[in-house]
């Protein structure tokens, strides 16, 4: 692997990385509206509740990439070796 190319796998770890804290930190604030008493109405808790593991779901998402790319940067300097 170039060192171009490790440098922009380097990066999408990092972006990764902070779009699953991004993702992570939405999710609790919903989280948090939906739980404080007379934030929502009754009918619009389950849409809310739905974003919220939406939310949850796509920042587990972007972690798991962030490892399976950091893994794959890993093998690389291994193999180099």
């Amino acid at each position: 692997m170039r060192q171009r190319e490790r440098k922009q796998l380097r990066a999408k770890v990092n972006d990764y990385k902070m779009y699953s804290l991004v993702l992570l930190a939405i999710g609790a604030l919903f989280y948090l509206g939906v739980i404080l008493p007379d934030a929502l109405e009754a009918g619009k808790k389950p849409l809310i509740l739905i974003a919220i593991a939406a939310f949850l779901a796509a920042s587990i998402y972007f972690l798991r990439r962030s490892a399976s790319c950091r893994r794959m940067l890993e093998d690389e300097d291994e193999m180099s070796l």
